[in-house]
């Protein structure tokens, strides 16, 4: 069997794969660069279905990765889509109490904002009347974030696979692998086998079993979440000038039901967050493996009783409001008042947080997760805002290579 040699390679061709080997290809222009990818094409999982909203980073405390990273990302990826004539629509973000008891999370925000380096302004009712008629704040105050833009996260992947193939980075689609001998520097796959000098695992919702299969040890199993989307039509979606969010429970990796504008004008709202049975289950029964579902149950199950980061209540609200389009409109009314049932349409736009679940503190993982261990480089858990830091990991990370 011919055996392929490469410089990196890199496991996984979502965003985060794509934008390590064109970071790669720019400081190491010689270098072999090949990316395994499991799919027929990019943009099958998260990073294709990614809401293309590019996060400012003001949810994130103080010294985690995300905190770091989010706002870096956010403008190099704004760059990035500049430079190539890619969309990319300066909308806005306005961030809303629903409740009188959330008024003191305008101040954490805000003060995590400045922090983070995020541009962001404390308003009154009158000046969120004046940028966004249809919001309602259930306080005297919300927070405007001018500079949150979106983008086609689809329109991205392509210009980056487009780059990559030009410059000579080999991306081989529909190959999965079967085992990595670490000691020897060489992946068993598909395609065949493969030794590199540097492995990068960026496997998104398979990243945490890649890195064990690679004997790297950590306290991690993936428990992934599913976000259904459903689609707001009428005259209401056309007055919609920015993106409004709720203040979130913090404690919570959600941000709760918030609208969401995409660059050619449809507004969604969502999404809900339930766990799901799989890493790709993203409709029904579909994809479902059955040692992965027996572990998420199990999680969910024990985060449930015990109420863990507010589990308990978070399951019962998002099952009605999955459940009932009544209840997602209360819930949405309170961003929105004059949203009606008529407003609001089932639609299949949907997809899966891949969250780590942190095995030793019985816990979700709220940060990014980066292990590395001689050559290899194995990114854990690229949750949101992976996509829009995805920039600023890389040029974190590849100066550790």
């Amino acid at each position: 069997m011919n055996v392929k040699k490469t410089d990196y390679l890199i496991i996984g061709a979502g965003i985060l794969g794509l934008t390590f080997a064109y970071k790669l290809k720019q400081t190491h222009p010689d270098a072999k660069i090949v990316l395994l990818e499991k799919e027929s094409s990019v943009g099958q999982h998260a990073s294709g279905r990614n809401s293309g909203v590019l996060h400012s980073g003001i949810y994130y405390q103080e010294n985690t990765l995300k905190a770091k990273l989010c706002a870096e990302g956010a403008r190099c990826m704004r760059a990035f889509c500049e430079e190539h004539h890619l969309v990319c629509k300066p909308i806005g973000k306005v961030i809303l109490p629903t409740d009188i008891e959330d008024d003191s999370g305008v101040d954490i925000l805000y003060q995590r904002g400045l922090a983070n380096g995020v541009q962001v302004e404390v308003i009154d009712q009158v000046a969120l009347a004046a940028l966004e008629p249809e919001a309602r704040t259930a306080s005297e105050r919300a927070l405007y974030l001018p500079n949150t833009c979106v983008i086609n996260a689809k329109q991205v992947l392509a210009k980056l696979v487009e780059l990559l193939q030009r410059s000579g980075v080999e991306i081989i689609y529909q190959c999965k692998i079967t085992k990595i001998h670490s000691e020897k520097n060489e992946v068993i796959s598909h395609c065949g086998n493969i030794v590199y000098g540097q492995l990068i695992n960026t496997a998104g919702a398979f990243a945490d079993q890649v890195a064990t299969m690679a004997g790297i040890k950590h306290r991690y199993q993936m428990m992934p979440f599913r976000g259904v989307y459903s689609q707001v039509i009428g005259d209401i979606a056309d007055k919609i000038n920015h993106l409004i969010y709720p203040v979130p429970n913090l404690s919570m990796p959600f941000l709760g039901v918030h609208t969401t504008t995409t660059p050619e004008g449809q507004v969604y709202l969502g999404p809900t967050a339930m766990p799901s049975f799989g890493r790709e289950n993203y409709v029904g029964l579909k994809n479902i493996k059955f040692s992965d579902t027996l572990l998420t149950v199990g999680k969910a199950a024990r985060m449930y009783f015990c109420n863990t980061q507010g589990m308990r209540s978070h399951v019962h609200f998002e099952s009605q409001t999955l459940l009932c389009k009544k209840h997602l409109l209360k819930r949405a009314q309170k961003l929105v008042p004059n949203l009606t049932l008529d407003n609001i349409q089932r639609c299949n736009k949907r997809g899966i947080r891949a969250q780590l679940f942190d095995c030793e503190k019985q816990q979700l993982e709220m940060d990014f997760v980066v292990k590395q261990q001689n050559n290899q480089l194995h990114i854990l858990n690229a949750i949101s805002p992976a996509f829009t830091s995805s920039f600023g990991i890389v040029h974190h990370l590849t100066s550790t290579l």
